[in-house]
């Protein structure tokens, strides 16, 4: 939470997932994030395994955040998941 802070996250727009694997593809915390972002807004992580640890999994996150129209921030890059070339960055971070 602190390093999301620190990146000018506001503390009140911080979800977490206490107790549950970033393995499980739906997380009370994660879906709540998501459901409350805006079109036009920037979902912060700050690595992509805080996202997903499956590519599979992390395709459909980005998919329902791209949906929304909101950028995705990886460890302070921003990233376009509409954009073919942003969908293309966060599919070559997720292989590695």
């Amino acid at each position: 939470m602190d390093l999301l802070v620190k990146a000018g996250v506001d503390r009140d727009m911080v979800y977490v997932d206490h107790g549950v694997s970033g393995r499980q593809a739906r997380r009370p915390g994660l879906d709540n994030a998501i459901n409350a972002a805006r079109a036009g807004d920037v979902f912060c992580v700050t690595k992509l395994d805080r996202l997903s640890r499956s590519a599979k999994d992390l395709h459909e996150t980005v998919e329902r955040i791209a949906e929304k129209g909101v950028s995705l921030s990886i460890d302070g890059q921003v990233y376009d998941p509409a954009d073919p070339m942003g969908k293309m960055f966060i599919g070559i971070l997720a292989l590695m």
